[in-house]
């Protein structure tokens, strides 16, 4: 269930890239590895799941513990895939996971944190090896 191919890959990485739910639910059940990353990119099944749009399989990763903090080798999580690709909904899947694991004492936590009162959005900056990633984040407003 585990072993990997020449790419690092396994089942569970080809099975969230293609959208298989139900064969990643079998292979969460049966204790994949949900942080594998690949020798390519350090890509995890997470990051795949996110960047081919598959956003039930996103939430079932993250329903099984898949660590959202992981980055690639160029620097990103999941969620900075998720922004980049312009997917919404992942976007907002990854948001609480992703923004919660950063911590309290996060410089990027910290810095979006100023959020601007007339537009509610908050902006995350991550450091990749092409430069400076921001994902805008629109903040709900509490009653």
């Amino acid at each position: 269930m585990n072993k990997k191919d020449n790419d690092n890959g396994t089942a569970v990485t080809y099975a969230a890239m293609s959208g298989h739910v139900e064969i990643v639910s079998l292979l969460v059940d049966l204790g994949a590895d949900l942080d594998v990353q690949d020798a390519i990119s350090a890509w995890t099944p997470l990051m795949q799941a996110a960047y081919y749009g598959h956003k039930e399989v996103v939430e079932l990763l993250i329903g099984a513990g898949a660590d959202a903090t992981l980055r690639s080798s160029s620097g990103c999580t999941a969620f900075d895939i998720a922004a980049i690709i312009g997917d919404n909904e992942i976007v907002y899947a990854l948001a609480a996971v992703s923004l919660g694991a950063l911590g309290r004492d996060d410089k990027r936590l910290r810095d979006a944190s100023k959020v601007d009162k007339d537009d509610q959005v908050m902006t995350i900056t991550t450091k990749t090896k092409w430069g400076n990633l921001k994902s805008n984040i629109q903040v709900l407003a509490h009653s």
